[in-house]
């Protein structure tokens, strides 16, 4: 089980959850100031622009996008007008400095094990408190700029909570910052498409591996969708 080292006892853990409605729409200040560094770099250096902001929910949600660079969480904390919550490997908060930053950053530790009672148990209490978690349903960044065969995760996770899906097609963020280059270029064109919110109900009279299933083929379809959308010209609002 994974131990949450800022969480001393249950009743602090149960304190700190409960709290989240309270101040998720009000940025903590270290988050809200590396967000605005990152706005002003992306919009600066990488004209960025982002679409389908009117799929935006107040309830606890999934964030869904495809994952091509370390490029798309700051991407995705920047393009998203809420506090983001993200997971990251147990092992970066190991790292001196590092762990201190992703803390701050909202980064909880999972542990990467399928089934990890732990990183369940954690995602539910988030998003039924209604935090709005990044989860990249490819698992890894992809190695060359296509999406990847989705794994079951996020269906799991949305299906056993009840918390929708927001599926998000990122571009750009590969060219600028591919997986075997040290350094980001300092230029390029990055966006961003929010679609709308894949709802768990809808697959929850299946019996569980096929929901899961059906629930993540559907959250694939939705990405090249709104890839297919951006390419047509963006017209309207993102499906």
């Amino acid at each position: 089980m994974l131990t949450l080292p800022w969480f001393k006892t249950r009743r602090d853990t149960k304190l700190k959850l409960n709290n989240i409605k309270q101040w998720r729409f009000a940025m903590a200040p270290f988050y809200w100031s590396v967000r605005m560094l990152f706005f002003l770099i992306y919009k600066i250096f990488y004209r960025m622009r982002v679409y389908g902001t009117e799929h935006v929910i107040d309830d606890g949600a999934i964030i869904a996008p495809n994952h091509a660079s370390y490029f798309d969480p700051p991407f995705i904390a920047t393009a998203w007008p809420h506090e983001l919550t993200f997971l990251a490997r147990e092992n970066l908060f190991n790292v001196w400095g590092l762990s201190w930053l992703i803390r701050h950053l909202n980064a909880h530790p999972v542990s990467g094990r399928p089934n990890d009672i732990g990183t369940l148990r954690l995602i539910g209490q988030l998003v039924t408190t209604g935090s709005h978690v990044v989860i990249f349903p490819e698992g890894a960044r992809t190695l060359n700029h296509t999406l990847q065969p989705l794994k079951l995760g996020v269906a799991m996770l949305a299906i056993r909570n009840g918390c929708p899906v927001i599926p998000c097609h990122i571009e750009g963020t590969y060219k600028v910052w591919p997986p075997h280059q040290r350094f980001p270029k300092p230029w390029g064109r990055l966006i961003c498409v929010f679609g709308s919110a894949i709802n768990p109900e809808s697959f929850m009279h299946l019996d569980r591996k096929k929901g899961q299933q059906a629930l993540t083929d559907t959250l694939e379809a939705k990405l090249h969708e709104l890839r297919e959308w951006y390419h047509d010209g963006a017209m309207g609002s993102p499906p």
